[in-house]
């Protein structure tokens, strides 16, 4: 596997700002995609941690993915995200039953629902305890690595010499478009499936606006922290959108007790929190898409250095970027079709 830069901390998406455009591009995909690899060894361990990292990992490259859609062949584009896509895989099923064994434990249960409550508990521990028995997180997260081998490989071969951050912009434009029309959807009708795919958009958003960081924390944007908390609280509300799937759908395992109170409890508490995510959603859209990405760009360029003489920040070459700023020095770095899956 070619890389251009060390595995991301903590597998986040970060461009290697000394590197010119295309090299960084490659070098944030590289990263994730080998800290996902990483969580491999972990899952003997800390089977649900590792699950948990992989999956954030390869979401995170496919968001990158996204992002510099207007870079790649459609073909390349296709072949890659379908390698991520396989690559969650089972990873899906291991990390749902952790989840919402954590969820139905954070909720307030009123008695009439305790008895659906518990019931949802034993079902939900069973399936975990089987899980770990048969030691399937090492076994699928190992799967899903070796679908990763190659999409580096892939991306380097499939992205152009020049890059420009003007297509940058318009892919970032075309995130927030994303998400924006997403969130109009999800005010409208306020039904689950709505709520959740607004919940993908703006992942997406996050990791770009992640990707972009600015050099220092002054720099940084509102958007970008309203970006990360209406990210939590979308998680918070999709994961008890799943625990309420979940219950109707056990229903045969749970008789004779009955979960249809606790699934109305639960559809109520997601209208509740739905309010003030939703107010977040539209300071977040405070501008239009192409306003919003300009901004973000151009804050992570950051301040541009005051030179001794004047002169160019990078060497000219085929991907210099204004992304791009100097090496450091030893001593003290049109719209595409949507995707019809998050």
């Amino acid at each position: 596997m070619t890389s251009t830069s060390r595995p991301a901390r903590r597998g986040r998406l970060k461009l290697t700002t000394w590197l010119g455009l295309r090299d960084a591009l490659i070098g944030a995909l590289a990263g994730v995609v080998e800290y996902a690899a990483a969580q491999v060894p972990r899952a003997q361990r800390s089977p649900a941690k590792a699950v948990h990292e992989f999956r954030k990992s390869v979401r995170r490259a496919r968001s990158l993915l996204r992002l510099i859609r207007d870079f790649v062949p459609s073909g390349d584009y296709t072949r890659i995200d379908r390698d991520l896509r396989d690559a969650l895989g089972g990873a899906s099923g291991l990390r749902d039953a952790d989840v919402l064994l954590g969820t139905l434990r954070g909720l307030v249960v009123s008695p009439p629902e305790l008895p659906a409550a518990r019931a949802a508990s034993r079902l939900l521990r069973a399936q975990l305890a089987a899980l770990r028995s048969r030691k399937a997180a090492p076994r699928v997260l190992r799967s899903g690595a070796a679908k990763l081998r190659g999409v580096v490989d892939q991306l380097s071969a499939a992205l152009p010499t020049a890059l420009s951050d003007e297509r940058l912009a318009r892919g970032l434009s075309r995130l927030f478009r994303r998400a924006e029309r997403a969130l109009e959807r999800a005010r409208e009708e306020r039904e689950e499936d709505a709520i959740h795919d607004w919940r993908k958009r703006v992942k997406e958003v996050r990791y770009a606006l992640e990707l972009l960081t600015p050099p220092t924390d002054a720099g940084k944007l509102p958007l970008h922290q309203l970006a990360a908390d209406l990210a939590e609280q979308l998680g918070e509300i999709t994961d008890l959108i799943i625990l309420a799937r979940f219950l109707r759908a056990a229903e045969k395992e749970l008789a004779p007790v009955s979960a249809a109170g606790l699934v109305q409890s639960i559809h109520r508490e997601v209208q509740r929190r739905f309010t003030p995510a939703a107010r977040i959603g539209v300071k977040l859209h405070r501008d239009p898409p192409k306003a919003l990405a300009r901004e973000a760009i151009a804050a992570a360029r950051g301040p541009a250095p005051r030179l001794a003489s004047p002169g160019p920040l990078v060497s000219p070459g085929p991907s210099a970027s204004p992304l791009a700023s100097p090496r450091p020095s030893a001593s003290p770095a049109p719209d595409s079709p949507s995707d019809a899956q998050g």
